[in-house]
């Protein structure tokens, strides 16, 4: 069997440098599906960062190929701090797509988005972007909502430290979340997201995986196939490496294969 090849790279413009590694198979041809996977956000970029990087894996053994990357101020991408709004950082997906599609001249795109990088992967959507597949891995769906998750987090990973340990958030910083820093400007982009309105999605094909079956997201598998979609709504086995401590590393191999299996079924 072939060996992955992992291929790090920086793309982009000189003022807004991503960098990215793309998986293959050695001596792979070009063409076929190319996929990109966007992370999650703050803590939980960290924690699921490994299941990410089996993701790839497994897509690169499946005969695809992959981009995964972080975003604009995150991981080794340019950047002093998080932008201050969502806009920005879905932009970056679509710098990712467009990479992939160059580099590999792939015949077709996929994009897999994880908790909030799956909110952006669904304004992208609305927005145009040419991709045959989406996976929505447990997206963020109500803003609001988590943007209080994350303050009650912050309280309590700041309640688990000794005193001495305490810091002051730093200045310009309305959240400080387990080392990571929410402005206000982003934090109001985040409590203001709404689902967009889709139109014209010809034949994409969509996989919503939760943990437990929303209606929030069952509402949005009707807007989605209002608009031309279709979509698979699916319940996850329940695993959350963005939960877990980053120590143990938690790779969910079934929701893995199904995310897999999914992209490689017939156009």
């Amino acid at each position: 069997m072939a060996e992955e090849r992992i291929d790090p790279l920086f793309f982009g413009s000189a003022e807004h440098r991503l960098f990215g590694c793309h998986h293959s198979l050695q001596g792979s041809p070009s063409g076929g599906l190319g996929v990109v996977i966007a992370p999650a956000v703050g803590h939980e970029y960290s924690r699921a960062h490994r299941a990410l990087r089996q993701l790839a894996r497994m897509i690169a053994n499946g005969g695809m190929r992959a981009l995964r990357f972080d975003l604009s101020g995150s991981g080794d991408s340019a950047g002093d701090g998080w932008p201050d709004s969502l806009h920005i950082w879905g932009t970056d997906l679509d710098l990712a797509l467009r990479e992939l599609a160059l580099r590999t001249r792939v015949e077709r795109s996929a994009l897999v988005g994880v908790r909030l990088s799956a909110t952006m992967a669904l304004d992208r959507l609305a927005a145009g972007a040419s991709v045959s597949r989406v996976v929505l891995w447990d997206p963020i769906l109500d803003g609001a909502g988590y943007a209080q998750a994350l303050r009650q987090s912050a309280a309590r990973f700041e309640q688990s430290l000794p005193d001495a340990r305490r810091e002051s958030r730093p200045q310009g910083l309305a959240l400080e979340c387990m080392g990571h820093g929410w402005s206000e400007p982003l934090l109001m982009s985040l409590r203001q997201w709404q689902a967009p309105k889709f139109e014209r999605l010809g034949n994409t094909r969509v996989l919503i995986l939760e943990a437990t079956i929303s209606s929030t997201a069952s509402a949005l598998a009707a807007s989605l196939e209002r608009g031309g979609a279709r979509v698979r709504h699916e319940t996850s086995s329940g695993s959350e490496p963005w939960n877990e401590d980053i120590d143990r590393g938690l790779v969910p191999a079934r929701d893995l294969a199904r995310i897999v299996e999914f992209l490689r079924e017939d156009p």
